[in-house]
């Protein structure tokens, strides 16, 4: 037969019936292609029909006469063998006629299952019906002993369907004989054959979400059914996306790991999470409905969620007896951990049955008194009991965890010990203060804190400075003291002698338990002692003193410090001087006296005033003054000066040497030449000519139009009264014009000029020089590249600042420049800028020369 059905004949033109590869078959359903029945590549059977117009895929005559007896039914049985097909075809019966039909294959065919439907059928019409049943199938699928299936005709009135299995158990090439008997009947019978599509139907599936507790089985809602109720097929269900650890309670557990399992096995199935797993997920579901013939198969996929509720699980609890003495922390030894590691729980613990009066150091308490801890904080954990008690007691103590809202807990017991000591006593004391070389009063109070009479007090006092003395007490070997309560009543302390440092003493309260071996208890603390100094008084001594008139006399003063601790200073004060005379040392005072350090008094001289031989005394006081609280104390005494007149010359002319020399001059216009040496040079009336030379010198030009030059060094120049020229050479000096129009020139280094009254002229020189104008319409000269200057002119209507190139020369408007801090530029000329009154602000040169000025009316160049 032919893949459309038709018969193939042979060469003697006898009908055959092919049988098809099954391989041949399956290969094109694998590929999705509409199976085509080919013939293999030799007939494998070959059959002839015996009657010629039975063929397959056509409707089958009924047989001839010749092949029955009037009034008998044909019983001829020509075979007609039926090869698993793919395609339907018919056979009829005729009327009076037993037919065999045997159905044909091997292990290597598609199984086929075939509808047939028997019809009454006239000339022309269709007839009704008529069901067709089939009785007995193949016991022994694989053996050759083949039973006939029997279909008699019954119920003319109906039509039925019959099916017939060519299951795929059977190695036999003939699975079974239909024998239809149409021999009662005077209707022709028609087999219709149906190959049944051999693909698997998807089958039905259904899932409810599902939830339910952390650490718990969970019920799976799961239903599945076939869809194809012929029996031909198999289920199964494969549950996959399991979370690890997460378990099923029935099935097969595949490489991958899902989880396979039969439609039975979804009643009552249920999954347990991940140990201590709070976390959701989804399930896949596949439902797989197989047929057994072919293998085929169809699935049904669908989703479950599963909701997990977190349970907490019961935390570790661990404690350890403690013990500890009385009034101190006890270490509690108390451990407690999650044994749900996921961090989904919280972990607490609750210490309760707290003695009244004791006190966990850490915690928070809770309005039952109990006290409330994280884990952090069991580390380093203790227990103070109630002050002076050593009464035992036992903690209960409660580990809770909680997820969720949920919680479970553990509790365990934990036993204290407490051991009697002493009881610390009570110490307070108040900082002191008093004055050096005086008893000093110390405020101690200290006192039991146990009354029952077992214990005794002591007080120890130490880091008691070396000199100093407490009014009480027994000394110690290590020069602490040790007093009863009693002799903290007044008690004081004296500094040592002529001290003033400030000292902190160590305060030891201690309790002695009488009956317990002893056992003590001490309480600490420090007592700040502030000592105000007190000066001494220093010791001073002078000789009256004797010399010429308009000499330099020596003045003999002895002083010294009698409090050698170094907290004191000493200065001299020589007041009383008369107008004009002049000491060798010390700083002026504004009331004329002159104060002096100790060392100032070496040398000390007194020039009386010029030409006078007037005697007179001077006060000489003493003074120490305390460096901390300025505490002072004095001595003093009077200093006899005689002074011896001489003869006055019209001109002098002295002469220093390489010392310190002394150079006073008359009325005349005197020369006075310092030479070496710091000298003092005092030009007197007249005008004088003083050059102090080298050194460090003073020259004080009196009265009278003087000309003052320092020389070397640092000089300090008073000009006096008139025009003096006051020159400071090299060296940082000062000039001093005094009265009158004086001209000061500070010349090299860093100069102080001061004008004073009259209308000076000033100028810097080289370095970074301070001119002060003073009274008077002053004169400022300032030039390119002599250093950085400042300006103040001081009184006056019109001080003036004169400009000057590095040569002397009027310098051009374009190299300096001019920025007003106040004031304002009223009128500018060519060669003058007129400002507001004391205008102040900053010349600049090119070169970077710069003045600072303020108090100046007025820049010309």
């Amino acid at each position: 037969m032919a893949a459309d059905g038709a018969p193939n004949p042979d060469a003697s033109g006898a009908n055959l019936i092919e049988i098809f590869d099954r391989q041949e078959i399956d290969d094109q359903r694998q590929a999705g292609d509409a199976p085509r029945l080919t013939p293999q590549a030799q007939i494998v059977e070959r059959t002839e029909l015996t009657h010629p117009n039975m063929q397959m895929g056509n409707t089958m005559d009924a047989p001839s006469d010749q092949n029955r007896e009037d009034g008998d039914a044909d019983v001829s049985t020509p075979l007609v063998k039926v090869a698993n097909s793919l395609k339907s075809f018919e056979i009829q019966i005729s009327p009076e006629t037993v037919r065999e039909i045997q159905l044909t294959g091997t292990n290597a065919f598609v199984p086929v299952r075939f509808d047939s439907v028997i019809e009454s059928r006239t000339e022309g019409e269709t007839g009704a019906k008529r069901p067709i049943q089939f009785k007995g199938v193949a016991a022994d699928p694989g053996s050759n002993d083949l039973p006939d299936i029997e279909a008699p005709l019954s119920n003319t009135d109906g039509g039925a369907e019959f099916f017939i299995l060519v299951t795929p158990e059977t190695v036999a090439e003939t699975l079974a004989t239909v024998t239809v008997d149409t021999s009662d009947d005077d209707d022709a019978v028609t087999l219709v054959f149906e190959p049944l599509d051999l693909e698997a139907v998807a089958p039905s599936l259904s899932t409810q979400a599902a939830n339910g507790l952390e650490d718990s089985a969970i019920s799976l809602d799961i239903a599945s059914t076939l869809n194809d109720a012929d029996g031909s097929e198999v289920l199964s269900i494969t549950v996959s996306d399991i979370p690890d650890g997460a378990v099923l309670s029935a099935g097969t557990v595949n490489s991958d790991g899902s989880v396979t399992l039969t439609a039975d096995q979804l009643d009552s199935l249920t999954i347990t999470p991940a140990s201590n797993s709070d976390s959701d997920f989804t399930l896949n579901v596949t439902a797989t409905s197989t047929e057994s013939a072919s293998g085929a198969a169809a699935t049904t996929t669908a989703t479950l969620p599963v909701t997990v509720t977190g349970v907490a699980d019961a935390p570790s609890l661990s404690a350890q007896a403690a013990s500890g003495a009385e009034d101190s922390a006890v270490d509690l030894d108390i451990a407690a951990t999650l044994n749900d590691a996921d961090g989904s729980e919280v972990l607490w613990v609750t210490v309760s049955d707290i003695p009244d009066g004791a006190v966990l150091s850490a915690g928070t308490v809770n309005s039952d008194g109990s006290v409330t801890l994280d884990a952090d904080e069991l580390d380093g954990l203790t227990v103070t009991p109630a002050s002076n008690s050593d009464s035992d007691f036992t903690l209960s103590v409660t580990a809770t965890s909680s997820e969720a809202g949920k919680t479970v807990i553990s509790t365990t017991s934990l036993p204290v010990t407490v051991t009697g000591v002493a009881d610390a006593p009570s110490l307070t004391v108040q900082a002191a203060s008093g004055a050096e070389d005086s008893a000093i009063n110390l405020d101690i109070t200290s006192s039991l804190s146990d009354a029952d009479g077992s214990e005794v007090l002591s007080v120890t006092v130490s880091d008691i400075p070396d000199g100093a003395v407490l009014s009480a007490g027994t000394v110690n070997s290590d020069g602490s003291v040790t007093l009863t309560a009693d002799q903290l009543d007044s008690l004081t302390v004296t500094p040592a002698s002529n001290s003033d440092s400030d000292f902190t003493l160590s305060v030891t309260a201690t309790s002695t338990e009488s009956a317990s071996g002893g056992a003590a208890t001490t309480s600490t603390t420090s007592l700040p002692v502030t000592v105000t100094g007190v000066a001494d008084t220093p010791s001073l001594t002078v000789q009256s003193a004797s010399g010429a008139e308009d000499s330099a006399i020596n003045l003999d003063i002895t002083s010294s410090l009698s409090d050698a601790d170094g907290s004191e200073v000493l200065s001299v004060t020589v007041s009383d001087i008369p107008d004009g005379a002049v000491l060798s040392a010390g700083t002026i005072n504004p009331d004329g006296s002159v104060t002096l350090t100790a060392d100032q008094l070496d040398g000390l001289t007194v020039a009386p005033a010029s030409n006078s031989d007037s005697d007179f005394t001077l006060s000489v006081t003493a003074t120490s003054t305390e460096s901390n609280g300025g505490d002072s104390a004095v001595a003093q005494a009077d200093l006899r000066v005689e002074v011896t007149s001489v003869e006055d010359d019209s001109d002098v002319s002295l002469t220093g040497g390489n010392d310190d020399d002394i150079l006073t001059g008359g009325d005349g216009d005197d020369t006075l030449l310092g030479e070496k040496g710091d000298d003092q040079l005092f030009g007197g009336d007249g005008a004088d000519t003083l050059d102090g030379g080298k050194g460090d010198d003073t020259l004080t030009g009196g009265d009278g139009d003087d000309t003052l030059s320092g020389g070397k060094d640092d000089d300090q120049l008073f000009g006096g009264d008139g025009a003096d020229t006051l020159d400071g050479g090299k060296g940082e000096d000062t000039l001093t014009g005094g009265d009158g129009d004086d001209t000061l020139s500070g010349g090299k280094d860093d100069d102080q000029l001061f004008g004073g009254a009259g209308d000076d002229t000033l100028d810097g020189g080289k370095g970074d020089d301070t001119l002060t104008g003073g009274d008077g319409d002053d004169l400022f000269v300032f030039g390119a590249s002599t250093g950085d200057d400042v300006v103040h002119g001081g009184d006056g209507w019109l001080d003036t600042v004169r400009l000057e190139d590095k040569d002397g020369g009027s310098p051009s408007e374009d190299s300096w420049d001019i920025d007003l801090d106040s004031g304002s530029i009223d009128e500018q000329m060519d060669n003058y800028i007129a400002l507001s009154n004391d205008a102040a602000g900053t010349i600049t040169f090119d070169d970077g020369s710069q003045l600072v000025f303020d108090g100046v009316e007025r820049i010309e160049w």
